[in-house]
């Protein structure tokens, strides 16, 4: 009974035993799930903004130092750049994305980050791509922050500088922010950094 019901069932439905082994519905069964976005070449940013010898610093007062951005759209945030030199050997540099309330971060809730070695950098000016293992989705005209930590603190002897750049084609706002989440003093231009999405 069972039997009948399942092949009145595929005959409403158009399929036939026959039907089931056909070469068609064989290649729609194999057919491969449509590719995700990939992330654009490392040369090939969204969008940049080149760099100066003008810096922000990390530091223990103000921990985090980065960007406000706007979304152009919905994105899926895959890695950024920054321009960076640094002395604080022994630790990590962190890019973190982060949703705002005002200007405000919550520093334990980022929406992903990214870790380099800074053995990798070096005291000269170096483009510095943090790749995020999960990509990021962004809402679409929403701003957000992307900011730079170092887990290492910044101690006697020790910088982390993030360089920038007096003009805002990223069309965002340039600072630091307190251990508390708070922006202090934004500067209506952009960090040197680069964004890719897809």
């Amino acid at each position: 009974m069972r039997l009948i019901l399942l092949l009145l069932s595929l005959s409403a439905l158009g399929l036939t035993a026959q039907g089931l082994r056909s070469p068609a519905f064989v290649a729609q069964l194999q057919r491969p799930a449509a590719a995700a976005g990939s992330c654009p070449a490392d040369g090939s940013p969204n969008e940049s903004q080149a760099g100066t010898t003008a810096f922000l610093n990390i530091n223990s007062d103000a921990p985090y130092a980065g960007q406000l951005f706007t979304t152009p759209s919905a994105i899926t945030l895959c890695k950024v750049r920054f321009h960076l030199t640094t002395l604080n050997t022994g630790s990590n540099i962190t890019a973190r994305v982060y949703s705002l309330s005002g200007t405000t971060i919550t520093p334990a809730s980022p929406l992903g980050e990214s870790d380099v070695q800074v053995s990798d950098i070096g005291w000269s000016l170096t483009d510095v791509i943090f790749t995020f293992s999960t990509p990021i989705a962004l809402s679409s005209a929403t701003d957000y922050a992307i900011v730079l930590t170092s887990n290492g603190g910044v101690g006697t002897g020790s910088a982390v500088r993030v360089h920038k750049n007096g003009s805002g084609t990223l069309a965002g706002r340039e600072g630091g922010w307190l251990s508390g989440g708070t922006m202090y003093d934004p500067n209506a231009g952009d960090c040197a950094m680069a964004l890719y999405w897809y």
